[in-house]
This record gives structure tokens, C-alpha cells and sequence, in this order.
């Protein structure tokens, strides 16, 4: 388990730690939910010609690519890792892996303690939130004197620096 820090930096400084965060989760979940996307959808076309459906050709292929059939999957499979990894693994570990990597951990604003299943799940729709207007909601943690976003007020959660030990 990590230990709390005591005395956190600048603002700017954890804004950017948390910032840092995001983008490497974005990157994870995006590249993992494309992959999953892709072979799923390449798993359809291959069931399709399977059933007696039109024979599958590199061309039709190509052009489901660019169509909404893969923005459908991908929207699914996105949400899918999504919650996997900001609801079971906060839920688990308390970090996801770009909040591990700037060595950051979500707890209960009150207690300190690992969230609820409820409140990881009120978490991770709230973040929603956070995105509209122009990712405004996660600026407020700049500005906050808590460092908290918009989805940490509503799940009275709050993002910590720890110190894992060796």
C-alpha cells in the first residue's frame, strides 16, 4: 500500500501531474479500445461471409473502416475500457496506470480511504461532465484549492500524491 505525502506542491504543478495522468490513460484506453474495435470488427466480417452473408473482400473491408460501423464499435469498446480501467482498477489499486506512472491515487475525500464500487461508478460518469464545456470541469482542479475536478466534487473523491515503498 503507498503512503500519503505530506505537503503537496504548487498548484501548477499538480495540475500538471494529473494532466500528465489523463493523457497517458487517454492514450491507453484509445490505442487499447481501436485494437479491440478493429478485431472485432474484422471477427463480423468473417461471421458474415461464415453465414451466407456478402463475401468478404479487402475492399469491403476498407470501406466498413471508414464508415460508422467501426465509430459504433469503437464508441462501445471505448466505454467498455474505459470503465474497466477507471472504475475496477481505482476500486482495486486506488491508481490507474497514468495516475501510478505520476504516482497519484484517488481515494474518499472524507475518509482517505479506496472508493466504493458506487462511488467509482459515480466517478467515471460524472467525468463526462468534466469534458463539457471545453474540458472545463477538469480545469477546475487548477483552481480549486483541493485540487479537485468537477467528477471529484460530485463523488467526494479526491486525488493524492503517495510514495510507494521499495
Amino acid at each position: 500500500m503507498a503512503e500519503r505525502i505530506p505537503g503537496v506542491g504548487t498548484r501548477l504543478i499538480w495540475f500538471v501531474r494529473r494532466t500528465a495522468a489523463w493523457l497517458v490513460d487517454q492514450v491507453l484506453i484509445n490505442g487499447a479500445a481501436w485494437g479491440i474495435s478493429l478485431i472485432l470488427l474484422f471477427l463480423v466480417h468473417l461471421l458474415k461471409g461464415a453465414l451466407g452473408g456478402p463475401a468478404m473482400s479487402y475492399e469491403f473491408f476498407v470501406a466498413e473502416l471508414n464508415g460508422l460501423m467501426l465509430q459504433g464499435f469503437n464508441a462501445v469498446v471505448t466505454i467498455a475500457v474505459a470503465s474497466l480501467v477507471h472504475v475496477w482498477m481505482t476500486v482495486k489499486t486506488g491508481t490507474t496506470p497514468g495516475r501510478w506512472l505520476v504516482r497519484l491515487e484517488v481515494c474518499d475525500h472524507r475518509t482517505g480511504g479506496r472508493l466504493s464500487i458506487a462511488q467509482a461508478w459515480r466517478r467515471f460518469f460524472a467525468s463526462a461532465l468534466s469534458y463539457l464545456p471545453f474540458l472545463t470541469g477538469y480545469l477546475m482542479a487548477a483552481f480549486q484549492r483541493e485540487g479537485r475536478a468537477l467528477h471529484d466534487l460530485i463523488a467526494d473523491t479526491r486525488v493524492v500524491p503517495v510514495l510507494r515503498k521499495a
